[in-house]
């Protein structure tokens, strides 16, 4: 009887919960190149930030000149 009871619990208190809003944020330049990843998520009060990359704006290319290239390019994106 008491498994009954906790299996009807736990089922009440996993399907009231409700689905928060999901949003996204997606630089239109680089819209087309169809990435797995935003630069930024909103669900509900929560926002999630993604990081930064050195990449050439509207290409995939990294920036010339190594990690100091690259670290630059980042700041000016």
């Amino acid at each position: 009887m008491r498994a009954i009871l906790v299996s009807l619990l736990l089922v009440f208190f996993t399907t009231s919960a409700r689905a928060a809003n999901v949003e996204r944020y997606i630089d239109p330049t680089m819209a087309d190149a169809n990435l797995p990843f935003s630069q930024a998520v909103r669900v509900g009060d929560m926002l999630y930030l993604s990081g930064q990359i050195g990449n050439i704006p509207g290409t995939l290319d990294l920036a010339p000149g190594g990690m100091e290239g690259q670290a630059r390019q980042t700041m000016d994106n």
